[in-house]
């Protein structure tokens, strides 16, 4: 992979380029606002440049969508009023706020349920749904690790019981180290789909049986979970 860049409009665009038997230029904006090329090592540098530039709106449209995506999941730029949305499990939860003598978080599938003692102390909202997100994000996290062993287990594949962590990653979605019997999953899953978390958990454990990306290992992935690629192009 190489990494290239182009000038438009006095702005610098980077873009991450994989030469491979490609039928055509492809071009892929990711959610970290990685810029991703691949085409047919026959194509001159320069003629790619020329398709980067060519597709410069597509590109900043895509980067701008993203950007406001990450604002709208972030919990830094919530005010924590009445009526604000909070993602969780791909549902957009409406903040419902109340001031009382018992402080407590609650959700349906609908709303977000926050009492507090003084509704005008951010810190103390900010406080109570960062917890309840950490609570949920390790809750349902060691749920779905729990599942996908069983998964693992009843089609014959001996793996282990893994160590999780979870943390915040801009990159990736989950990481595994099969000499630790151990995975990491990134914190912001949370906000996705529960069948888009299940992807990622089984791609993990799948390092476990092969700790590569052969065509064995995406032969074993598609066998625990045959709806794997329409599920984790969600997270893309």
């Amino acid at each position: 992979m190489e990494r290239r860049k182009i000038t438009y409009n006095h702005t610098i665009i980077e873009y991450n380029l994989t030469l491979k038997p490609v039928k055509n230029i492809n071009l892929r904006v990711k959610p970290d606002g990685q810029i991703n090329v691949s085409a047919n090592p026959r194509i001159p540098l320069n003629k790619i440049d020329d398709f980067v530039y060519q597709n410069h709106d597509f590109i900043f449209q895509a980067l701008k969508e993203y950007e406001t995506q990450r604002k709208e999941k972030s919990l830094e730029t919530k005010q924590y009023q009445n009526g604000e949305t909070f993602r969780f499990l791909e549902k957009n939860l409406t903040l419902v706020l109340t001031e009382g003598e018992q402080e407590f978080v609650r959700y349906d599938d609908s709303f977000l349920y926050l009492q507090v003692q003084d509704i005008h102390d951010l810190s103390i909202k900010k406080y109570l749904i960062s917890k309840w997100y950490h609570n949920m994000t390790l809750l349902t996290f060691q749920k779905k690790c729990d599942e996908v062993y069983e998964m693992f287990q009843s089609h014959g594949y001996q793996v282990p019981h893994p160590k999780l962590t979870i943390r915040s990653m801009t990159s990736r979605w989950g990481s595994c180290r099969p000499d630790r019997s151990s995975i990491t999953l990134n914190s912001k899953l949370i906000m996705e789909h529960e069948k888009s978390i299940e992807s990622v958990v089984v791609h993990e454990f799948a390092h476990f049986i092969h700790p590569n990306h052969s065509k064995q290992f995406y032969a074993l992935v598609q066998t625990i979970m045959p709806d794997y690629r329409y599920w984790e192009k969600k997270l893309m």
